[in-house]
This record gives structure tokens, sequence and C-alpha cells, in this order.
């Protein structure tokens, strides 16, 4: 059995290989869990259908997974990959492939994301000891879009380390000492939904039901 995790980028895989890391090396199924990086939201979008077919083809036990970021969503209006939240973007994926193994999924935000709700993380990397977790909202799945999570990453690396924030290092890590559930209770409309599906696919109990 084969489970396959379709994502954005460089970053997005090898964060969350990390995070994921326990259910990659052990899961009541025995399945292979891998992470695929497709160099972007176009790739991703345009050629996962296929992709995904092709792997549950193979096997009837296959399992595949697309999780995009919502935003930026703007440039598909008026094209057959037109979306404007989280229903539309799975409904685009869906199309593509209707297989109830094919598990589409929304992430909202960017990976940094997770870095707002690990402020522990974070500030153990910026080394500081200020209270950082001022400077978002609480709820960070709803940051505000014109000043989003990846724009607050880079301001605080930019105050604090005096130095750029670097995706695939930094992401990982801030996340290096923070589980799966942690990110779930933190973030419960996108990676919450998407680690609920992925554990279940996986044949770990529900977590907080």
């Amino acid at each position: 059995m084969k489970v396959v995790v379709y994502v954005e980028g460089p970053a997005d895989r090898s964060t969350f290989e990390q995070v994921f890391d326990s259910w990659r090396k052990k899961n009541p199924r025995g399945a292979r869990l891998s992470f695929i990086e497709l160099n972007g939201k176009d790739p991703l979008l345009q050629e996962v259908g296929r992709r995904a077919a092709r792997i549950l083809e193979d096997d009837r036990s296959n399992h595949v997974f697309a999780a995009p970021d919502l935003y930026p969503y703007r440039k598909y209006t008026d094209t057959p990959l037109a979306h404007k939240d989280a229903a539309t973007l799975r409904a685009v994926l869906r199309r593509q492939c209707s297989s109830r193994r094919f598990h589409p999924h929304c992430l909202v935000h960017d990976l940094e994301c997770l870095l707002l709700a690990s402020p522990d993380g974070l500030k153990k990397v910026l080394k500081t000891t200020d209270k950082i977790e001022k400077g978002w909202t609480k709820k960070v799945e709803s940051q505000d879009h014109d000043r989003p999570p990846k724009r607050v990453v880079m301001d605080l690396f930019l105050k604090h380390r005096q130095e750029a924030y670097r995706d695939t290092i930094d992401a990982r890590n801030v996340l290096s000492e923070v589980s799966v559930e942690q990110l779930q209770a933190k973030c419960p409309v996108g990676f919450g939904a998407f680690a609920k599906d992925l554990g279940l696919t996986l044949g770990f109990a529900p977590q907080g039901d």
C-alpha cells in the first residue's frame, strides 16, 4: 500500500516529511507514505489528476492526496481551474480524479501558517523571548491575507536574526519539536482536516472525536 501526498514545493515536502516522520516510519496499515513536490501551484493543479490516476490504477490499495495552498487564487479567474475558497478548490481537484481513494485538500495559507502555530519553536530559532505572538491573530488560519503568515515570518527573521528567512531550512528547525496533534489543534480547518484524513487512511484512530 502506497500513500502519496502531492504538495507545491520543496519546503512543503521537506517540512511535511519531518512533521509526519513517525507516521512514515510506522503506521497501523504498514503503508509507504511519501511526499512529492510539483514545483508550484500551477503544476499541481494541472498535473495531479493524471498522476493520481496512474498511481491508483497500479494498486487498488493505494491512496493519493493533493494539498495545495488556497492563495493565490485570483489568477485562475475565468479559467477551468477557477476557485475562490477551499470548497471550490477541492472541487477543481475532484473533477480531475473522481476516485474515492483520491483525497483533495486545501491548506488555506502557505507553510508558514504552521510556524505561527508554533510560537515557542519560532522564538527558539529567532533567539528571542519577546512576545512575538502578539504580531498575528490567535487563529492563525485566519491571519490577514494582506499580510499572510509567510510575510509575518519573513519580517520576524529580518528583525530578530538580521537575515532572510530560508523556508527549506528554517521551517524544519521551527517545527522540529512540534507534534502533528499540536498543529492539528492550532490549524483545524486546512492542515487539521488534511492530517485527520491522512491519519485515518494510514489506520490511526481519530484524535479528539
